[in-house]
């Protein structure tokens, strides 16, 4: 409290006890009750005053802020191969444990791979994965506004996602690398990467690219072969020269049969190679035997049309022919037709549709004429408005009419669309609702629907073209965008037979992906029953033993997830046996081990990454040198802050209290010697 304050109190207080003693001065003499009242009115009456002034007391206090120490383990199987794993974890307690490191900061340890986890266990290294990018772009969502500097421990050898070298912008604090592995470089021959497309078309040829790499100082030759069905379908000799950039190899293959078709890519070892598994890499396409067309139908020009026919013709089991209403002259030429943004031209090829039966996706935004549509077609009404909006989609988990994979929906920047709401007249399943401003507004944005023999799609916004600009920028691929959007184009492409059983999977899968079967089952009525109990038999074509795995149920599906699967192919059937149905299938396990591909630590990007962030490279055999640069940073050290606390002398319920009770103890005392 302040001097002006001190004296409020001792003011307030003679105040009031003078007051109370010009109140009862004249009945003073009359005896010692009239004494006790004085003394009652003048606490009373200081207690007012305290209750108007609230003095208040001011405590400091001394607080020592630790900044914060990020320590990034990298669980990714690459670190148990190139380096002792009993090492990097007594490396790791070594840092945790350090008592100067511990008073010093705020210790935080982390694991990643393809994700980064809070976690306190210690690492096993088995991530099949590794993208650091990722990791510090997470850590960067964690961290707060405090300072602290990063820990990196890791071999450098990131396999997904983008080059954290340039991702570390917006990590406070210098971030110091433990590079862990064998630095010493080995002449080494490796199959970079295999570009082919996912399916092909029986009797067509199709084109394989092969990109060969290789680390070393002296020119050499290899042979590069490509093996199919325990048979060599192609085969080159190729010249390699150190330092000269290599084009890929190009081979042609013909597809003889239908169905998934395995490949083996090798190249010839060199003598004094340490690392042989790069030298062999496997792939598979899908040998199919039709390829459906598709007329994109629109009267106005926009980016989406451009962007609609790349994602649908990713796939190669696709050709889209962009047309206006008029050049559509016989409707049977297509298999699917995509109706953007539909006007008055639009109503005979509704009418035609309807009849034929012939499946749709219709796009609407504001350039369409939601009147003529609602007149030319049965299956919902448009409530049609001219404001604009903008919305942004969220995905409903519960959507069961196929398997999708969720691109990062909601993520994604805003569409845009007109206000207003559907009356649905018939079965629908909502694949995305809106979002406006951030707000769930229990709207459809993208819904199907299954009426007398068709099945139709409507999306309700345009400007799809940013959303896969955006998925690219974050992804540095269009691939997962394209194949949630074909998944519906596979959707409104197939008939509608009705099976009480249906199932739903991809062909192929990569070793230490998860492989998913989705399963819809029917009443007899056609109606989803979630009561039921599905069961799984699956089994790889090389074992006798058949794992049997119950289905979980879902809100519109049943839903196996398996993981771990070693590469092959299986075969599945999926039994209900209370109803003596089933279904089989087969898919294929590609094996490739990324984490296996390297032969040594990258150290110049894990150099490149501390110099660019003011910390340092450190090899993990100098740990002690680590640990005596971070606690030579002084601009890490600990700091110590004057904290203030300012707390009321007096708690005003409890002195309200006291107040109150003094004017009724005066009160009754008056009343009791007969003064009231």
């Amino acid at each position: 409290m302040n001097g002006t304050t001190y004296l409020l109190i001792i003011t307030s207080f003679i105040l009031s006890f003078t007051i109370a003693y010009l109140w009862y001065r004249d009945g003073m003499s009359r005896g010692r009750v009239f004494l006790l009242f004085f003394v009652l009115r003048g606490l009373a009456l200081w207690g007012l005053a305290l209750l108007l002034i609230n003095p208040v007391i001011r405590k400091y206090t001394l607080v020592t802020e630790k900044p914060s120490l990020n320590i990034l383990v990298d669980n990714s199987a690459s670190m148990a191969y190139l380096e002792d794993p009993e090492s990097i974890k007594q490396g790791l307690e070594t840092l945790q444990n350090d008592k100067d490191i511990r008073e010093m900061f705020d210790v935080r340890t982390y694991l990643f791979d393809q994700e980064l986890y809070t976690t306190d266990t210690t690492p096993g290294f088995n991530g099949g994965k590794t993208n650091i990018a990722r990791a510090f772009q997470r850590l960067k969502n964690l961290e707060g506004p405090e300072r602290s500097a990063t820990v990196l421990i890791s071999d450098g050898n990131s396999t997904y996602g983008g080059d954290y070298q340039y991702n570390s912008s917006g990590i406070s604090g210098p971030v110091y690398t433990l590079s862990v592995g064998d630095t010493t470089t080995y002449e080494d021959l490796f199959i970079e990467r295999i570009n082919v497309n996912r399916y092909a078309y029986l009797n067509n040829k199709f084109p394989v690219e092969v990109f060969v790499g290789y680390d070393g100082q002296n020119k050499t030759t290899a042979e590069v072969e490509i093996l199919g069905n325990n048979r060599v379908l192609a085969r080159k000799r190729i010249t390699i020269e150190p330092g000269v950039a290599r084009p890929a190899e190009h081979f042609e293959l013909e597809a003889e049969a239908s169905g998934v078709k395995k490949f083996k890519v090798s190249i010839s070892e060199l003598p004094v190679e340490k690392n042989t598994d790069n030298n062999r890499s496997t792939f598979a396409v899908e040998v199919i035997d039709q390829r459906n067309r598709i007329a994109l139908v629109s009267e106005i020009m926009h980016p989406d049309l451009g962007s609609l026919k790349h994602i649908l013709e990713s796939s190669n089991q696709r050709s889209v022919e962009i047309l206006s209403p008029a050049q559509v002259e016989n409707a049977t030429e297509f298999d699917l037709y995509i109706l953007y943004q539909p006007g008055d031209s639009f109503t005979s090829l509704f009418k035609t549709l309807e009849e034929g039966k012939i499946n749709y996706w219709l796009i609407g935004g504001e350039a369409t004429d939601w009147r003529v549509v609602n007149e030319n077609q049965n299956v919902f009404t448009r409530e049609v408005t001219y404001t604009a909006e903008e919305v942004t989609g969220q995905l409903n988990p519960g959507f069961g009419a196929f398997q999708a994979v969720d691109p990062g929906v909601e993520g994604y920047p805003p569409l845009n669309s007109l206000l207003g709401d559907f009356i649905l007249h018939g079965a629908f399943e909502t694949l995305i609702y809106k979002t406006i401003s951030g707000i769930y507004a229990d709207r459809p944005l993208l819904f199907t629907s299954e009426t007398n023999e068709q099945r139709i799609a409507v999306l309700d916004a345009t400007g799809i073209w940013k959303w896969r600009l955006w998925h690219y920028n974050q992804n540095e691929s269009f691939e997962s965008y394209d194949e949630y959007w074909n998944k519906l184009i596979q959707f409104l492409s197939s008939g509608i037979k009705k099976e009480r059983l249906s199932v739903s999977y991809d062909p192929l899968y990569y070793a230490n992906s998860t492989v998913r079967l989705i399963a819809g089952y029917y009443d007899k009525n056609f109606e989803f029953d979630a009561g039921e109990r599905l069961e799984l038999a699956l089994k790889h074509q090389d074992s006798s033993r058949v794992r049997s795995i119950p289905f979980r149920a879902g809100e519109n599906n049943y839903e196996a997830v398996l993981s771990g699967l070693p590469p092959g192919q299986y075969d599945f059937s999926i039994r209900v046996p209370s109803q003596n149905l089933s279904r089989s299938g087969q898919f294929t396990v590609l094996e490739y081990e990324v984490e296996k591909q390297f032969v040594n630590t990258d150290d110049s990007r894990m150099k490149h990454l501390a110099e660019i962030t003011g910390g340092k490279m450190t090899r993990l055999g100098m740990l002690p040198q680590l640990i005596e640069e971070l606690k030579s940073n002084t601009a890490l050290k600990p700091v110590q802050k004057r904290r203030e606390n300012i707390v009321p002398l007096l708690e005003w319920q409890w002195l309200l209290f006291t107040i109150a009770l003094l004017f009724a103890i005066e009160w009754f005392t008056r009343k009791y010697n007969g003064l009231i």
